[in-house]
């Protein structure tokens, strides 16, 4: 994969977003505040990797004539075993916060939701370039 193409960087633009948006939102319900940004911000570049391995993937599997269901499988219990391995240590590492973790990872799934939206608004901006 050479360059990521258009809808992952919206993914992660979205994820990244989401994050900003739950730290913004939590500024004043948290105690522990910079344990809440570290676990938000393991999670939101989890999902991000997430997002990139789902990518790298897909098009591997496009790619074979045979087999690619069985990428597909294993792919998926990977970034499964990722996610699991990831708040595992957010629960013993004393610096980052296991909810923030899961609401990070969870990034991934409303950035999917709003990616029709993130495309709208990327290519308005990129139309306003265009013009300039």
């Amino acid at each position: 994969m050479t360059k990521p193409n258009e809808t992952l960087v919206e993914l992660w633009i979205g994820s990244v977003a989401f994050a900003f948006v739950v730290i913004l939102a939590s500024i004043w319900f948290v105690n522990d505040r910079i344990a809440f940004a570290l676990g938000l911000g393991l999670g939101c570049l989890t999902s991000c990797y997430l997002a990139y391995h789902m990518a790298r993937n897909i098009e591997k599997a496009l790619d074979l004539e045979a087999g690619a269901e069985r990428i597909m499988r294993i792919s998926a219990l990977l970034r499964y075993g990722l996610v699991i391995l990831v708040l595992i240590v957010s629960f013993y590492v004393p610096y980052t916060n296991p909810i923030a973790t899961f609401i990070g990872l969870m990034g991934l799934k409303v950035a999917a939701y709003l990616q029709p939206f993130t495309h709208k608004i990327i290519s308005s901006f990129r139309k306003k370039e265009e013009e300039v």
